[in-house]
């Protein structure tokens, strides 16, 4: 049970660990996104 428990604990940190990952990168693809211009946009 004391295992179980623990292997949960590591996945969540991980998966937070992950989600902060993702989340960043989805917000330098927007940063990203927002400052191309129109010509850049439709080339992409």
């Amino acid at each position: 049970m004391n295992d179980a428990t623990e292997l949960i604990r590591e996945f969540l940190m991980d998966k937070r660990k992950l989600d902060g990952e993702v989340r960043e990168a989805i917000r330098t693809l927007y940063i990203k996104a927002s400052t191309m211009t129109d010509k850049e946009r439709q080339a992409a």
